[in-house]
């Protein structure tokens, strides 16, 4: 089963980082330019970790959260999956729509919609930069959205990778605008093969 040791882990992570700041400013200005108003992301947090901690990282497997899951393939293979816990979808809604703090109650259909954007927009800047940083070819699919509890919405996404790898790659993101925030947790899950391959260009310092 593929793990990132310790040793080329510290490496891996620090090219990782620089690659997700890349993606975090290429995410702020596609959100600013659909929201036609400047929208923060703040430096993202960069880790490897455990695929059976995921749900916990994210609030913890029965708590509400809003998904977003699309499957990679081309020189990775995989998963991404956006978790963003539903009071900060709640804010993010109302962040990008323009309303005041507090608006969203409820995830409408319009609401709804602002968000699949977002998740469309996160997803894809990580990924483009991690494909334009590696010098590999990334094909995602599609994203699904769903609202459910933590464990259902990654349940059918990681049960096939838990025979072949244990990690898994997470970007935290917190997007900002003046006093309000909203947090979104971007996992990259690949099989065993990819994340190997994946380890090792980054520990070339990409």
């Amino acid at each position: 089963m593929a793990q990132v040791t310790d040793e080329c882990g510290a490496v891996a992570i620090e090219s990782l980082r620089r690659i997700a700041v890349w993606g975090t400013d290429r995410l702020a200005k596609a959100l600013s330019l659909m929201v036609g108003r400047p929208v923060g992301v703040l430096p993202p947090r960069v880790a490897f970790v455990p695929l059976r901690s995921i749900s916990d990282i994210a609030g913890g497997p029965e708590s509400a959260a809003l998904g977003s899951y699309l499957s990679v393939s081309g020189d990775l293979t995989g998963h991404v999956i956006l978790l963003i816990p539903v009071d900060s979808a709640r804010a993010l809604a109302d962040l990008v729509m323009g309303n005041p703090a507090g608006t969203t109650t409820g995830l409408d259909e319009m609401a709804l919609s602002a968000l699949s954007e977002v998740a469309n927009i996160t997803g894809s800047s990580f990924l483009n930069a991690i494909a334009d940083s590696a010098n590999l070819v990334v094909l995602p699919s599609p994203p699904c959205l769903a609202m459910d509890m933590t464990a259902a919405l990654l349940s059918s996404v990681l049960s096939g990778l838990y025979t072949e790898s244990d990690e898994a790659i997470i970007i935290e993101t917190r997007f900002i605008e003046t006093e309000r925030e909203a947090r979104g947790f971007f996992f990259l899950a690949l099989d065993a093969d990819s994340l190997d391959r994946l380890v090792q260009v980054l520990r070339a310092g990409v």
